[in-house]
């Protein structure tokens, strides 16, 4: 299990989507997005001190066709103890 503090991500068609820490079927809300993201764009989402977890979701938040685009994922934390 990690305490995620940080989520970099590049892509295209991203707008309205959660960013989601799972651990043991439970999920911690990392970042709620709305704006949307330009093409090409990186955005770095900042995770609350709190947030764990050993895999990240990130989902539309809303009900859409649309699929989102990922061009790459980064997650930063550090082991918990």
């Amino acid at each position: 299990m990690y305490f995620i503090y940080n989520v970099l991500q590049t892509g295209h068609n991203l707008h309205d989507f959660n960013i989601e820490a799972w651990h043991n079927n439970a999920v911690m809300i990392c970042a709620v997005v709305g704006s949307a993201l330009r093409d090409g764009e990186t955005r770095n989402f900042s995770c609350p001190k709190e947030t764990f977890g050993r895999f990240i979701a990130i989902r539309r938040n809303i009900d859409t066709t649309y699929t989102m685009q990922l061009c790459e994922v980064e997650v930063y934390g550090q082991e918990s103890k």
